[in-house]
């Protein structure tokens, strides 16, 4: 929004109406998820153990899916909406956002360097060219991540087969791929944390300021501890 519209989006972008748009964006992802408070319920099951060559069946508690209709829903469509809210949807934001950025800031380059072929003082200019590349670079990097570590999580969910009977092999071969994808998911939330700050300095600086008042209210804690108390036996005046 800044680059296409550099004037009217830094009116818009404000403490206001970034709180506005985080509460938005919670209440939205509660009332997407709200349902999984209602998904499970506690049931009695029969194991089959064996202990010492001694076969018994034993009465235990398990937090399963309730049956019936939610059952079907939360192994077929809720599959289907999770993938488009948390991949489809952010993927194409994504990607139509850093497309327009990187083809603002390779125009903005041009125009530059046109600049700088007319203005040969302008000793700055590779710097700030260099600077520039590296965001752009950062962009589309970040774009890929993004997409290499939900989309697997998305073919997953949707290909899944829920009511197809296996063996005890292909279900191992099911939980090794679900926790494989899963953790691929994981790692999108680190590696998104890293790569912007290296990309934002005003992240570092917001990041840096954040940091810095956090350190200033532990050193006025030790300073009030390491403080000797009034005794009462001072003159007063």
């Amino acid at each position: 929004m800044v680059t296409l519209f550099p004037i009217k989006a830094k009116l818009k972008m404000t403490p206001q109406n970034a709180v506005l748009a985080s509460v938005a964006v919670v209440m939205f992802a509660a009332f997407l998820n709200g349902h999984l408070l209602y998904a499970n319920v506690l049931t009695d099951i029969n194991i089959n153990r064996t202990v010492i060559n001694e076969t018994k069946w034993k009465v235990v508690k398990s937090c399963v899916l309730r049956p019936g209709k939610y059952t079907d829903f939360y192994n077929a469509t809720w599959g289907i909406i999770l993938v488009i809210t948390s991949s489809v949807v952010p993927i194409s934001l994504i990607v139509t956002g850093n497309a327009i950025v990187g083809i603002s800031l390779i125009k903005r380059k041009r125009a530059l360097l046109g600049i700088a072929q007319t203005d040969r003082k302008s000793s700055n200019l590779p710097h700030q060219q260099s600077r520039k590349v590296f965001s752009t670079k950062i962009f589309f990097i970040l774009c890929a991540v993004f997409v290499v570590s939900t989309v697997p999580y998305g073919i997953y969910i949707i290909l899944l087969e829920y009511n197809k009977e296996v063996d005890e092999h292909t279900f191992a071969r099911y939980q090794l791929t679900n926790i494989l994808v899963r953790s691929l998911l994981w790692c999108n939330f680190s590696f998104n944390f890293l790569l912007y700050f290296m990309a934002g300095s005003l992240f570092k600086k917001e990041f840096k300021t954040m940091i810095d008042s956090v350190r200033g209210f532990l050193q006025s804690l030790i300073g009030r501890r390491s403080a000797s108390p009034w005794t009462g036996t001072e003159e007063r005046y």
